[in-house]
């Protein structure tokens, strides 16, 4: 990927760094508001697992510790 973006101007890129920026952080609260509801309704449960935090690291590859925070 280097030199993918060596056209691009400083501020074109600064623009899409800022707005990729934003929309990471939406999808990330969107993602943390689903996994609440999920544990609200301990929907993990169903798969035998122990916790929403097992879930996590079973399904979507979290660690353990980063899923219990």
């Amino acid at each position: 990927m280097e030199g993918t973006f060596s056209t691009v101007s400083t501020p074109a890129l600064v623009a899409e760094i800022t707005t990729l920026a934003g929309h990471l952080n939406a999808g990330n609260a969107r993602f943390l508001a689903l996994i609440a509801e999920l544990d609200r309704r301990r929907g993990w449960a169903k798969w035998g697992v122990k916790s929403c935090a097992h879930w996590l690291n079973w399904k979507c590859g979290i660690g353990l510790g980063a899923a219990r925070e």
